[in-house]
């Protein structure tokens, strides 16, 4: 691949594979990137949020603190990371396809033509 005249971000991946290999180095083209920013906005922003949403660990706290726990049970966390590296192609094409209607209304009228 020639780079040459090509803009370029560097990134640095590092998620749960940090504790096995060092953090590994891409180059992505700059419209690449935008792309990839702009479709992240547009599904985040199509995503409706979950009652059981936690959005870091301050809100977290706020919600525990409202909860009450019976002396016999006990409070389990998991710690997720990269959820989205896996997930089947077929599921996120059915995804897209139950919540377009929702998803259409986010987007401006050209990106949809």
């Amino acid at each position: 691949m020639n780079l040459a005249g090509t803009l370029c971000h560097f990134v640095c991946l590092d998620h749960a594979f940090v504790v096995l290999y060092e953090p590994s180095p891409i180059l992505i083209s700059y419209y690449t990137r935008l792309l990839c920013l702009n479709l992240h906005r547009i599904i985040n922003d199509s995503i409706l949020e979950a009652p059981s949403y936690i959005k870091n660990s301050f809100h977290l706290i706020k919600k525990l603190k409202e909860v009450r726990i019976e002396p016999d049970h006990s409070i389990v966390s998991f710690d997720v990371i990269s959820l989205f590296t896996n997930v089947p192609v077929d599921l996120v094409s059915d995804g897209i396809t139950k919540t377009w209607d929702y998803i259409a209304k986010k987007l401006q009228k050209k990106f949809i033509q």
